[in-house]
């Protein structure tokens, strides 16, 4: 199994010489460099969270096929919810709760970062996940299986937790404005 230690280096390493140039430049501030780093921990931590581990052993993919131990793909609204209802309030806490915390960063740091229209926000935090969704998809059809799944609530999960960190922001606007801590 391919581990998330990698590909969240690559990302740190890129994001901090990127922004890092920007910042010795006089191209931007402290303020901003530090929420860029904190985007890029963020996108690092998704990207770890939503792909990896990641199979690549031939004998365990094989493994993986035979037993039929791949995840299924769920098209159906709501389907997920229902599933894990079934298996306790635990499992469902972790399964919609861990989907929904996963993207309120994102609904909490864009508007600090961009001006951009709320709903612009939203839309955006879809795509993202949409974005996840299919990547995951794409790399099940490259592996042969279904490492990972498409699942429909996991769009709505993931667009709820960017609505709900779009509330916090809004929420803490007037605190982070009044400690000089927003950039525009």
């Amino acid at each position: 199994m391919l581990n998330s230690l990698l590909p969240t280096v690559i990302i740190l390493f890129l994001s901090f010489m990127f922004f890092g140039y920007k910042f010795k430049k006089g191209r931007i501030d402290n303020l901003r460099f530090f929420y860029l780093m904190v985007f890029a921990c963020y996108i690092a931590s998704l990207v770890s969270l939503t792909l990896f581990p990641f199979p690549y052993q031939k004998e365990l993919i094989e493994i993986m096929i035979k037993e039929d131990l791949g995840m299924k793909h769920n098209f159906i609204p709501f389907k997920t919810f229902l599933d894990t209802m079934n298996f306790g309030s635990i499992t469902f806490l972790k399964q919609i709760g861990g989907n929904i915390l996963l993207f309120v960063p994102l609904g909490f740091i864009l508007p600090i970062l961009f001006l951009i229209k709320k709903r612009n926000i939203v839309f955006l935090g879809f795509l993202i996940s949409f974005t996840v969704e299919l990547t995951q998809s794409l790399l099940d059809f490259m592996v042969g299986y279904n490492y990972r799944s498409f699942d429909v609530d996991d769009l709505i999960t993931n667009t709820l937790g960017v609505i709900f960190g779009l509330l916090l922001f809004n929420l803490l606007r007037r605190f982070l404005r009044k400690l000089d801590l927003l950039l525009h």
